[in-house]
């Protein structure tokens, strides 16, 4: 029925965002475990899907394939081993991917396995997502653009671009130093409400968001200027965008390193709970006595 209801809407193509999530691989593993034939008879179907939607969609449409989580060779997730907490990411545009059509060298911000050891973290699809469908970015998100997967379309607006690219580094630049924002305005909202980062690490944080606003200014102004078809520019857009990607990295080694607990409201909390219990022993004895 799922599969049905996907081919009858990528049939009718009036949609904006779609999200399928097939599960007949997972049960057949829960079931049987990983290198069970019928396992792989169900991934040989999904791969036949996979093949009739990229056949079906249009050209304006991106492919996002994920998995939630991985699976060891008995068919369970629910422990921490690689094979379990690891999946893959792919994605499929008919026009094909910024990163492979750019004349200039844009792999030192991107980060498929071919071109770093840097992996992408389930964090990572919110604001990727929200960049491609052009909506805010989640309030709480931590994680990073996957620039990889930026498709390889028009990011003109319809105007005549002198240098082919600039449009999508503007593009990309802008999206990268949202992101950055969007990540310091959360950490600073979560630091007023619980106080979990030490003042040095929040200081630090502060510094690297300034030297990225600094950086994507200056390239802001090399756009208003109409200098973007320069090599400054190009070279200006990568380094704004590393270190928004290094600013995501700290803030989430961060929250990972400190405990997402209130602790004075949780000290607070069992100050009361003792208090309660020691109220409600007096109160027995008392009755007890009282009763004597």
């Amino acid at each position: 029925e799922v599969i049905a209801f996907l081919k009858k809407k990528l049939a009718e193509n009036d949609f904006d965002l779609m999200l399928t999530h097939v599960l007949s691989v997972d049960h057949m593993g829960h079931s049987f475990g990983l290198k069970d034939e019928r396992v792989k008879e169900k991934i040989a179907e999904n791969d036949q899907l996979l093949l009739d939607i990229m056949d079906t969609i249009d050209d304006e449409t991106t492919l996002v394939i994920l998995g939630d989580h991985g699976m060891d060779a008995g068919g369970t997730h629910g422990g921490g081993t690689l094979d379990e907490t690891s999946t893959a990411i792919v994605a499929f545009h008919k026009k094909g991917f910024q990163k492979y059509h750019h004349q200039k060298d844009v792999s030192q911000v991107m980060r498929s396995i071919n071109e770093t050891t840097l992996s992408v973290k389930q964090q990572d699809i919110a604001p990727t997502l929200s960049m491609l469908m052009g909506i805010p970015i989640p309030f709480s998100n931590l994680g990073q653009m996957i620039n990889d997967i930026y498709p390889a379309v028009d990011y003109t607006g319809g105007k005549e671009e002198k240098c082919p690219g600039a449009a999508f580094e503007a593009q990309m630049l802008r999206d990268n130093y949202l992101n950055s924002l969007q990540i310091v305005n959360y950490m600073k909202t979560f630091q007023l409400d619980a106080h979990l980062f030490a003042e040095k690490d929040l200081v630090h944080i502060e510094k690297l968001a300034k030297e990225i606003e600094t950086l994507y200014n200056q390239a802001t102004e090399m756009i208003q200027t109409s200098q973007q078809c320069e090599t400054a520019f190009h070279d200006l857009v990568i380094e704004t965008v590393l270190k928004t990607q290094n600013l995501s990295e700290q803030v989430y080694n961060l929250t990972r390193a400190t405990g997402a607990f209130d602790m004075p409201l949780i000290h607070t909390g069992l100050a009361l709970v003792c208090l309660v219990i020691l109220l409600y022993v007096f109160i027995m004895q008392f009755l007890f006595r009282k009763g004597h």
